[in-house]
């Protein structure tokens, strides 16, 4: 056996000022040795290696009495590199070693390739998300108002937060905004405990937080007013139970973890803590707002096991444990524990919050400058990242991260209020001249066409000071099958905005848009509604918006009703017809009479009512008339789940299955090609229950189609016995499962079949008749409802809100 093979050791760790290793002598396999650690100043220390290891004894190491502890607390990094080797041999175990250093480079042993494969891939993740981060704000800045103040009163998102009924809930648990949400919802249960007592609002509170959050996605979180959270996160009043079990925590560890309500137990309330601040919150968005600094403080606490330099805190040590790709890391080792923080701070990066429940002692040492101003830190990152060209811009934001923390910057912060707690007041907010038109601008539906179109009536009246935001949440319709618009995106707050939402929905663009995107703006909500009576989840966006606009008289007197703002009937105008538009060939009429009517499967097959179409149809003409069709043009019928809408459906599938006269075609078309199919067809017909306004009759009009229509509802501001076939109808009550938001004394008309069916025959039969009354209805539209003509009422009212908000 040669001296090589004869002598063996290994440094296993280092975990300063002790050195952790073994030593053995294989010609001399019992006999303990002696190791000697040197200085390059000179100074050594003689340390026998004689501890008992049974990891050696089983790897055949002699009898396993070959382990060893150095302590150096007598050497100090100005003796020098210490080097570690047998005494009475040449053989070296370790040289080179620095005490009290940040240095990863220089690790021994050194740190395993898959950590730093891990922390390659964590870097090209938070390099791909800024990416992306960066393309979303393009496309929808924000800016840094999370709630600023308005002048002259009440900032609108407080108003939001306020308690819905004071009086009747002194905890305050259900906000105006929630209970709005509640009632949009649909959900009845949830309803009625809406007038409960203090255990129903808190179930109510918890649905909000626990599952209508999760509608919002990850980058969004719902409103929360101080007394909501301050109530979610007030300790649970058990006398044996730790600060750190807030209510929010309980009610949905006894849902989610049952496992881990035994939290009287050191261990599980960490486990709990661990479940609640990394996983669960984060997954509602509510890490910043429902995190209490009780629970901060306890998972950031050292944890027991945790000795000698760059301690770790009590969720480093789960978070590890319940990592694989962590086990790699030696904890022993001070290397191995300050490898682990490097890997928690570029965590915090992709998970701000983590940063919170970092060790403030190990994040202030690893943040430091060393003596000279080097930044240990940045070269331990780069080093870690293989020296990748992008690591001293990633370690800037990394330590921005880390020094702006919580942890870091204030760790005894007061228990219950957390970052985004409760609204902050910001600056004011400048806003520019000229108009923001919001809504889903791009989408296939009436609601986006609206939008569309008040953009191109707004562009012919003011010009350029005017932008263009989509707002398409809870938006199921379509994108990229509606005509296309060239518009300015939205880049700064303008003097009015334009809210094209359906009105329940405006608290809920309030609470997602930027604050400063209205807080000082005169904000309007153009709104479509087809019963008589608002909805109740309707009431709270009149509250909140300066003025309402309609499009027509119809849907005027219906919220001036509701309200004292003013509402006011600027109409609405159809898109210039396209210069050449091509003939529909995809279904040919083969020579018959056509009768078409269309609409979206959204829009509530029960208040469309193809239904009345299709028996005013087959009772106008028998059977045996094959010159005659119907075409239903629908889509989106098959997205629908609604049981009523459904059953409708299911009736129309019964009447016509065995009359080929008539087609249903679900299908998305272009703008393009549906008015190819309206120009095709010889007669339009909408037998509606009702209508806020009606594009599809007045895109019919336009085109000189003959027009059959109920003699009700929004359509009659362009509809006349001149220029339509107006069909008689009774007013019936509104069954609470056929349309959304039924209150009680909602009506609507139920069209004459007899007098639908007469129409029919009428504009088959007196087509001279038909014809001119299609050509006088072209004429109407071109001189009432084009965008020109539309533009004088929208710029007569700017200027009218103009001179009220100009006055002094």
């Amino acid at each position: 056996m040669t001296d090589d093979q004869r002598w063996r050791g290994f440094i296993d760790y280092i975990d300063e000022p002790l050195i952790t290793g073994w030593a053995f002598d294989g010609h001399n396999p019992n006999l303990p040795l002696l190791v000697q650690a040197t200085a390059a100043g000179g100074k050594t220390e003689v340390i026998k290696a004689n501890i008992f290891r049974q990891d050696l004894k089983d790897h055949g190491i002699g009898d396993g009495r070959h382990g060893f502890v150095a302590d150096l607390h007598n050497f100090s990094a100005v003796d020098g590199a210490i080097e570690i080797s047998i005494l009475g041999s040449d053989h070296v175990l370790a040289k080179n070693i620095h005490l009290d250093t940040l240095n990863l480079r220089r690790t021994i042993p050194p740190l395993p390739e898959s950590f730093s494969a891990l922390m390659l891939l964590m870097a090209a993740e938070l390099r791909a998300a800024a990416d992306h981060g960066a393309q979303s704000d393009a496309a929808w800045p924000r800016t840094s108002d999370d709630a600023p103040s308005s002048p002259g009163g009440r900032p609108l998102s407080a108003t939001l937060l306020e308690t819905a009924h004071p009086k009747q809930d002194r905890d305050g648990l259900i906000s105006k905004f929630l209970r709005n949400e509640v009632i949009r919802s649909g959900e009845k249960d949830l309803k009625t405990k809406l007038s409960g007592s203090t255990k129903d609002h808190l179930a109510v509170l918890l649905w909000y937080i626990a599952e209508y959050s999760l509608r919002w996605g990850r980058t969004l979180s719902v409103p929360l007013s101080q007394s909501q959270i301050q109530f979610l996160n007030d300790p649970l009043p058990v006398s044996e139970f730790p600060a750190s079990i807030s209510v929010a925590l309980w009610n949905l560890l006894r849902r989610d973890r049952p496992d881990l309500v035994d939290v009287t137990k050191p261990d599980i309330e960490n486990e709990a803590l661990y479940w609640w601040c990394f996983e669960k919150t984060p997954q509602l968005n509510l890490e910043r707002k429902l995190v209490t600094s009780d629970q901060k403080s306890a998972l950031r606490k050292i944890d027991r096991a945790s000795y000698g330099r760059f301690q770790l805190s009590t969720f480093m040590r789960l978070h590890i444990a319940k990592s694989p790709e962590l086990q790699c890391l030696n904890l022993h080792s001070s290397a191995g524990r300050l490898a682990a923080l490097h890997y928690f701070l570029l965590l915090s990066c992709k998970y701000p919050y983590v940063a919170d429940l970092l060790p403030f002692p190990s994040m202030k040492v690893l943040l430091a400058n060393d003596v000279g101003g080097t930044r240990s830190f940045e070269d331990n990152l780069s080093f870690l990242l293989q020296d990748a060209p992008y690591t001293y811009d990633l370690a800037e934001q990394v330590r921005w991260r880390g020094e702006t923390s919580a942890a870091v910057s204030n760790p005894e912060s007061s228990r219950n209020a957390g970052p985004c707690a409760s609204p902050a007041v910001d600056v004011e907010n400048e806003t520019r001249e000229g108009v923001t038109v919001i809504g889903p601008i791009d989408k296939t539906s009436g609601l986006g066409q609206a939008t569309r179109l008040s953009y191109q009536i707004l562009e012919r009246s003011i010009g350029s000071s005017l932008s263009a935001l989509p707002f398409n949440v809870e938006n199921p319709a379509l994108v990229g099958f509606s005509s296309r618009i060239n518009y300015q995106s939205y880049a700064e707050p303008r003097r009015i905005n334009l809210f094209h939402l359906n009105s329940d929905f405006i608290p809920l663009a309030f609470s997602i848009l930027p604050k400063s995107t209205f807080e000082n703006s005169y904000n309007i909500g153009y709104f479509f509604w087809e019963l008589n009576k608002v909805p109740e989840s309707h009431l709270l966006a009149l509250e909140v918006l300066d003025e309402i606009r309609v499009s027509s008289k119809y849907v005027q007197e219906i919220y001036a009703a509701y309200t004292h703002k003013p509402v006011v009937n600027v109409g609405m105008a159809v898109e210039d017809l396209p210069r050449h538009l091509e003939t529909q060939t995809k279904f040919p009429q083969n020579g018959k009479f056509t009768f078409l009517t269309t609409f979206d499967s959204f829009s509530y097959a029960e208040r469309k009512n193809p239904l009345a179409a299709v028996r005013a149809f087959q009772a106008a003409f028998d059977k045996e008339n094959q010159e005659v069709a119907l075409i239903i043009k629908t889509w989106n019928r098959n997205r629908v789940s609604n049981a009523f809408q459904v059953s409708v459906w299911r009736t129309i599938d019964e009447l016509i299955q065995d009359d080929p006269r008539i087609r249903v075609i679900d299908e998305t078309f272009t703008y393009e090609q549906i008015l190819s199919l309206k120009q095709a067809c010889d007669c339009y017909v909408s037998l509606h229950r009702a209508e806020g306004f009606g594009f599809g009759m007045l895109e019919a009009m336009q085109l000189g189609r003959p027009v059959i229509a109920t003699a009700y509802s929004g359509n009659m501001d362009f509809c006349t016995q001149d220029n339509c076939f107006l069909v008689d109808y009774d007013l019936v009550a509104v069954g609470y499962d056929e349309y959304l938001g039924v209150e009680r004394g909602s009506v609507w008309a139920d069209p004459k079949i007899a007098s639908a069916a007469a129409a029919m025959r009428e504009v088959l039969y007196r087509r001279d008749e038909a014809a001119r009354r299609g050509m006088r209805a072209a004429q109407f539209v071109k001189n009432n409802f084009s965008i020109d003509a539309i533009s004088q009422r929208y710029r007569s009212r700017l200027d009218s809100i103009h001179a009220l908000l100009d006055a002094p």
